[in-house]
């Protein structure tokens, strides 16, 4: 049993040791949470963004839904999301993704990693009311980092692409 778990550890122990876990039950929406946050959530006030798998019925209602990674003023992160997959439209609705779509998103924060210049026209930020920042500083990129350790994780775990996903954002 422990050689089947292990290889699960080690990956949670690299990937995520900058990120703290923690499961949350949700009695208000009825939603289990497995949620990824960065150490500089603390903040009460602001942009909170989360990344909702779930499963559906044959009816089209959603049964279990688990929250699977969060953020916390990544303006840029939000901005991108809402302007390509919700046309702009920023009234902090559902937004369905793929897991291909989550695939761009990581592959896209990977490059202005690795080229930080190319931040600006890559992967701007954007100003909002409580939105944060708009500066790419070691924040921007600290989001970035978080972003990938995330997402590499719900692609690792969800390889055979059976659950549905949608973004959501509160303000």
């Amino acid at each position: 049993m422990i050689y089947k778990i292990a290889p699960f550890i080690i990956v949670l122990i690299m990937f995520l040791a900058p990120i703290t876990i923690a499961m949350i039950i949700d009695k208000k929406y009825r939603r289990t949470s497995l949620i990824f946050s960065s150490t500089k959530q603390k903040k009460k006030m602001g942009l909170d963004m989360y990344l909702i798998r779930y499963e559906e019925t044959d009816s089209g209602s959603k049964t279990e839904e688990i929250a699977v990674a969060q953020w916390r003023k990544a303006n840029a992160i939000h901005s991108y999301v809402v302007n390509k997959y919700a046309d702009g439209v920023d009234d902090c609705q559902e937004i369905p993704l793929t897991l291909e779509d989550i695939a761009e998103l990581n592959k896209l924060c990977k490059d202005v990693l690795d080229d930080p210049e190319s931040a600006r026209d890559k992967l701007p930020t954007a100003s909002g009311f409580f939105f944060g920042s708009t500066a790419y500083d070691e924040w921007y990129l600290r989001d970035l980092k978080d972003t990938v350790t995330m997402l590499d994780y719900v692609q690792l775990m969800d390889k055979d692409w059976c659950h549905k996903y949608y973004y959501q954002a509160s303000w």
